[in-house]
């Protein structure tokens, strides 16, 4: 299961509609066959006005908590932070099983389900 999280600004300006809050990983139905979870994540803007700690923090901090949430739920995780969007976005949209940073909005999210979905994959949550 590859997972799309969206961090950075909608972060540390908690507009929820763009990110799901981490008690709904808690009870996303995946199916019984996933074993693994990768989680995707990534900041590359640059906002004048606050520092890159105060930007950086609530985001490390709302990554890891998904990862706990998934190792308690007996899933072995990975992180793949930082990376290239395009080498991330082809690798997401080749997923067999994907998981939206967000059910509201994000084009960039949205584009990558419709690509797994367009290859064959499924796109769950």
């Amino acid at each position: 299961l590859n997972v799309h999280l969206r961090i950075g600004d909608v972060i540390y300006q908690h507009d929820k509609s763009y990110y799901n809050e981490p008690n709904f990983y808690k009870t996303v139905n995946i199916p019984d066959e996933i074993k693994k979870v990768t989680i995707f994540a990534g900041t590359h803007r640059k906002d004048s006005g606050f520092s890159t700690y105060q930007k950086l923090k609530p985001s490390a901090e709302y990554i890891l908590k998904i990862k706990d949430i998934f190792e308690k739920r007996g899933y072995a995780v990975t992180l793949k932070l930082g990376g290239h969007p395009d080498k991330a976005f082809e690798e997401m949209g080749n997923s067999k099983y994907f998981l939206k940073s967000s059910r509201d909005k994000g084009g960039f999210t949205k584009m990558i389900a419709d690509l797994v979905t367009a290859n064959g994959g499924s796109v769950i949550g």
